[in-house]
């Protein structure tokens, strides 16, 4: 054989074994493709941890951090996504996948959490329930079996990455006099509020007032999504926007946002999550159930009521709310917020607009926070956040959930029990290895990519840090010849299109 006709087979075959190593990185015919990133490298497919400010060669100084993670091509349906990390001793390492886009709504798995782990060496935490008083046997949300009579309350248990079923109590407090539970404020923009439906359908939330302030330029639709207790979507309803896009500050009545009645007609009986999406420029009023058992989670920006001199000086409109939050952050948004606000019967000065004032508590119950209507013709706007439920304090306290453990402020004896999922990661010397499967199917892409979080709560406390050393990601997906067969179509599609 020449060489001339060497170099034309040579010719040939370069395009062919590029086009088939093409061909089988794609096809991935094993059903599965591995890819990794060390802290310090660079991959095509994982994308370094930002924000940059947040984080230290791999070492995380602020949270959460995020990545993003492009898929290899082919039409993945699963993914192990493993962390190499080193942990503080008193460190909670979590991994979050985005689950909604609009909402930014993450699902966290816990990678290891060495307070939990600490406690169980002391004998403190037997999966799945842990206990500390000799004579708790078992627990279930409101029932309580124990040796004496004494038992312990709701607000003696947290939980870490687990969920308890929670029912009404059996005597249920008579409505106000309007018929109705509800709340004398309005509230501001997106809110994670839960609702108990019971067997009759009756007790969840009714049509809500809707106002378009138009002080950010923008459209504002509105989306209600309700959730079950498995965190499945079972109902959803939109409000486009008016078409006033402007922020000239024109104040337009948007009509009412429809009652979850009817979404809810034919489902179960139980707690429900409903994620309320709005710009800040929407303002919500009129918030009313049969039932008591209404409860804005983690945080709630609200207004007190306009009021008359009268009702002003008998404090009639001031917002009392119970929050079982060990700790909470009061921001001012406006002039008519400053002030002072109680919080667990001890004042708190609100100073200066958008100044953040963190306050805790010891109490191991609920406490009360009182924001009163301070200035006459200037309503206050106020954002609270905290770890935990808020709810109006003329109705029982309703926490369809146990206080997350990280409520612990200082005083962990507090709690009787704590229901926890332990995270068991691998050991490796200094390095701690631990991963969290998820379904692709379920996870919202953004710009073709999908992203994770490293949530470390404890970032800020001395030995409550991590440094990340190395992020694998598995894709798996169904290998058979009719799967490949479909994606070899799909392949040369994409090529000649």
């Amino acid at each position: 054989m020449s060489r001339i006709q060497s170099a034309k087979i040579v010719i040939v075959l370069i395009p062919i074994l590029l086009f088939l190593g093409l061909l089988w990185n794609y096809l991935v015919p094993f059903g599965q493709k591995t890819v990794t990133l060390r802290t310090g490298d660079t991959s095509p497919y994982i994308q370094r941890l930002l924000p940059d400010e947040r984080v230290e060669n791999g070492k995380i100084i602020d949270e959460p951090v995020y990545f993003s993670v492009t898929p290899p091509g082919g039409d993945f349906t699963e993914a192990n996504v493993s962390i190499d990390f080193i942990a503080g001793e008193k460190s909670i390492v979590e991994l979050g996948a985005l689950k909604d886009l609009f909402t930014q709504a993450f699902d966290f798995r816990p990678l290891a959490n060495n307070i939990l782990a600490g406690l169980e060496k002391d004998g403190w935490v037997k999966k799945p329930v842990a206990k500390l008083g000799e004579n708790v046997t078992a627990y279930f949300r409101n029932q309580v079996v124990a040796e004496h009579a004494g038992g312990i309350s709701d607000t003696q248990i947290a939980v870490y990455k687990a969920s308890l079923p929670w029912t009404p109590p059996k005597n249920i407090e008579k409505p106000n006099k309007e018929g109705n539970y509800g709340t004398k404020f309005s509230f501001r923009g997106s809110q994670e509020i839960f609702i108990y439906k019971d067997e009759k359908g009756s007790s969840v939330l009714e049509p809500l007032t809707i106002m378009d302030t138009n002080q950010v330029a923008g459209a504002d639709d509105i989306v209600l999504r309700v959730y079950s207790e498995k965190g499945e979507l079972v109902a959803q309803i939109g409000l486009p926007d008016d078409g006033d896009v402007s922020a000239d500050g024109t104040i337009a009545n948007r009509g009412t946002l429809p009652g979850m009645p009817p979404l809810l007609e034919g489902l179960p009986s139980g707690v429900y999550r409903a994620v309320l999406s709005a710009t800040s420029d929407i303002w919500f009023t009129g918030m009313s159930a049969p039932s008591p058992y209404i409860a804005f989670k983690n945080s709630i920006t609200l207004s007190p009521p306009s009021c008359g001199a009268v009702t002003l000086s008998e404090h009639r409109c001031d917002v009392h709310l119970n929050t079982n939050a060990k700790a909470i952050t009061i921001e001012p948004l406006n002039v008519g917020a400053l002030g002072t606000v109680i919080f667990g019967g001890k004042d708190v000065v609100l100073g200066s607009v958008g100044e953040k004032v963190r306050v805790t508590t010891t109490s191991s119950v609920t406490s009360e926070l009182v924001i009163p209507t301070n200035n006459y013709g200037s309503k206050g706007e106020y954002k609270i956040t905290g770890e935990g439920f808020f709810s109006e304090a003329d109705a029982p306290f309703f926490a369809p959930e146990p206080a997350g453990f990280s409520n612990f402020i200082a005083d962990q004896d507090a709690y009787n029990i704590v229901v926890a999922e332990v995270p068991s990661p691998e050991v490796n010397g200094d390095v701690l290895t631990n991963s969290a499967d998820f379904d692709l199917t379920t996870l919202a892409k953004e710009n073709g990519a999908y992203k994770f979080a490293l949530s470390v709560p404890r970032v800020h406390e001395e030995g409550g840090g991590a440094t990340i050393e190395r992020v694998t990601v598995t894709f798996k997906k169904p290998s058979s010849i009719m799967e490949t067969l479909k994606e070899i179509k799909h392949f040369v599609k994409l090529l000649f299109t």
